[in-house]
């Protein structure tokens, strides 16, 4: 898994918003296999699986609780590493698609600024006149 990402995030052309979304999706995966350990569902644990079924156990004897920590401590590695992608997450999404009514241009221009090193209040006439634009919307 660590791998696959590896290879998205240094492939050609690859976006901001693109790398973005791989660890999006790598930082759920993760939360989905600590859930399917925690009820010991091993299936996409085939060596863990395979082992206990040489030693004769069952997977119900599984001490699930050492492994889930590790993933657990892979999760968070993995969120300090990319802290500024979640700082940049809902910058990319106003640029993808500006003209939602979710986004919250205040705190959004507040972020951009920080980010960007502009001044906020400008920003926010920038990205009101940019959503109020009927031609960009057609």
């Amino acid at each position: 898994m660590l791998n696959e990402l590896n290879l998205e995030l240094q492939g050609k052309d690859r976006t901001v918003v693109d790398m973005i979304s791989s660890v999006n999706a790598f930082k759920r995966r993760l939360h989905l296999l600590c859930s399917k350990l925690q009820r010991k569902d091993l299936a996409n644990f085939q060596n863990i699986a395979s082992e206990l079924e040489k030693q004769g156990k069952d997977s119900a004897l599984l001490d699930s609780a050492r492994y889930t920590e590790q993933v657990n401590n892979i999760t968070s590695d993995f969120e300090k590493r990319f802290r500024d992608f979640a700082l940049l997450e809902p910058i990319a999404t106003f640029m993808c698609y500006p003209f939602s009514e979710d986004h919250d241009i205040d705190s959004l221009a507040q972020n951009i600024g920080a980010v960007f090193h502009l001044n906020p209040s400008a920003l926010e006439d920038e990205m009101l006149s940019l959503q109020a634009d009927i031609q960009l919307k057609a």
